[in-house]
């Protein structure tokens, strides 16, 4: 009884509210609802056309912008210093067309709007990185002032925990967000922390330290790098333990798929290779989905050393 009441209190307020707002305003407010009710009900269902409207979206804010004039300017320059998650929710919202036809006052109740819904609305946790969102991003990775944007969107995908009631842009607009550095601190932390391995247990003490020494100046490139063992089939649970994004890399991989699909209880997706000399340093790899492969070379700014 009391939800149902509560039910009606909030239509009433609704309507009491809309009719304060005019013919645009409620439009705007109506617009911003269906994304949100999208967000939160279809989590799992990639958002209509997505990919297309926020690479163009991206292509007129941090493009070239001869194709509508420099009119628009300012509009676009207000849209740029929004923080992240509120630049994607009206990018997923909009069109560039819808908000040039725009008045004004329109274009400032959705701005105003959109961070009231995005504040008093709990979206799911991490929605900002939709693969439909990083595939639009991923597309546009040549427009040159789309780096700053970017550098602040990987920065909240290093972000442990999004979950909590405060948006991950906000929190980085606060200078509080995790950064690329903080979370590779942490692994380290925890790699530092552990035991030593048991195949590692039987190598002669202070031998590792001795050989290195001897052959200080030879580049690791260059110094014999054999395989001797090949370590694999983790157990599939170990995965959850990866940090974001490797973790959502992994499992859009085919290998993780496919895994899945025959039930196997381990996995091939996490793999270390050890050299026969023991001074050599250890590879360690995951196996993780094409396009998320590129997506982490820009997340890192690794560059190309070999091609064919």
């Amino acid at each position: 009884m009391a939800a149902e009441i509560k039910e009606q209190l909030d239509l009433i307020s609704g309507c009491l509210f809309e009719l304060k707002l005019d013919e645009p305003q409620v439009a705007v407010r109506y617009t911003l609802q269906a994304t949100i009710t999208y967000l939160q009900e279809q989590a799992s269902d990639q958002l209509p056309s997505a990919a297309s409207r926020l690479s163009k979206f991206f292509e007129i804010l941090y493009g070239s912008q001869e194709t509508y004039g420099t009119a628009h300017l300012p509009r676009w320059q207000r849209l740029r210093d929004l923080d992240c998650e509120l630049l994607l929710f009206v990018a997923v919202s909009y069109t560039p067309l819808d908000l040039i036809k725009m008045r004004q006052v329109e274009f400032d109740c959705l701005l105003d709007f959109a961070t009231k819904y995005l504040n008093e609305n709990h979206l799911p946790p991490r929605w900002i990185f939709r693969k439909e969102i990083q595939t639009a991003i991923a597309l546009k990775l040549d427009l040159p002032n789309l780096s700053q944007f970017k550098k602040r969107y990987h920065s909240l995908e290093f972000t442990s925990d999004n979950s909590d009631n405060e948006r991950p842009g906000k929190r980085q607009s606060q200078g509080v967000s995790i950064s690329a550095r903080d979370a590779n601190t942490s692994i380290i932390k925890g790699i530092k922390d552990s035991t030593i391995p048991r195949e590692r247990q039987n190598s002669t003490p202070g031998k590792e330290r001795d050989n290195f020494t001897e052959a200080e100046h030879t580049s690791p490139y260059t110094a014999n790098r054999e395989v001797k063992s090949m370590f694999t089939n983790a157990l599939v649970s170990t995965i959850s333990l990866l940090p974001e994004p490797f973790k959502t890399a992994v499992e859009n991989s085919k290998l993780w798929r496919w895994e899945r699909l025959r039930g196997e209880k381990t996995t091939g997706c996490l793999a270390t290779l050890f050299s026969k000399d023991e001074t050599q340093d250890v590879s360690f790899t995951i196996w993780c989905g094409h396009d998320e492969g590129y997506h982490l070379n820009d997340i890192f700014g690794v560059q190309r050393a070999i091609s064919s």
